[in-house]
């Protein structure tokens, strides 16, 4: 059970929030993107459903708000071969510097790996929505579904 939802709830709206910026450079949001992408494959056993299909939303919401980013899921569909690994990616994952990380050469190769592999039938059936054009969805996948979180005071 988590000691503070409230906290976790308020945290996550203001990580949606402050990754919005349309000033925000896509490299930079790219390799937010792997590494989150990346926990989840590496340790997604122990993230509760709610968080890893909060996760998927978010996920999806930055390709759309960031279309220099919608790449990554565009590369992964011209790869005809096996989820890649880790040792094949372009990406610097232990790179300090997000904007040195290549992450924009990369993939998303982490989602098929869930979408395959997730022993929670329900994540892995959200995490096909990749499978259709991100693009063409004219609204966004609302995070707030898997985590209620409380109005900000401003």
């Amino acid at each position: 059970m988590e000691e503070h939802p409230e906290e976790k709830k308020r945290f996550l709206r203001l990580l949606d929030l402050s990754l919005r910026s349309p000033k925000l450079p896509s490299k930079i949001v790219a390799a937010f993107l792997k590494r989150v992408c990346r926990l989840m494959v590496a340790h997604g056993i122990t993230v509760e459903q709610s968080d890893k299909m909060w996760v998927v939303s978010f996920v999806a919401n930055m390709i759309k708000r960031h279309p220099r980013c919608y790449r990554l899921v565009e590369r992964k569909r011209k790869i005809h071969k096996p989820a890649r690994q880790f040792e094949e990616d372009p990406y610097k994952a232990k790179e300090a510097d997000p904007l040195k990380t290549k992450a924009l050469k990369s993939s998303l190769w982490e989602i098929d790996v869930i979408m395959k592999d997730e022993f929670d039938e329900a994540v892995r059936n959200y995490a096909k929505l990749f499978k259709g054009d991100l693009s063409r969805k004219s609204s966004f996948f609302k995070c707030e579904e898997f985590t209620a979180v409380k109005e900000i005071e401003r």
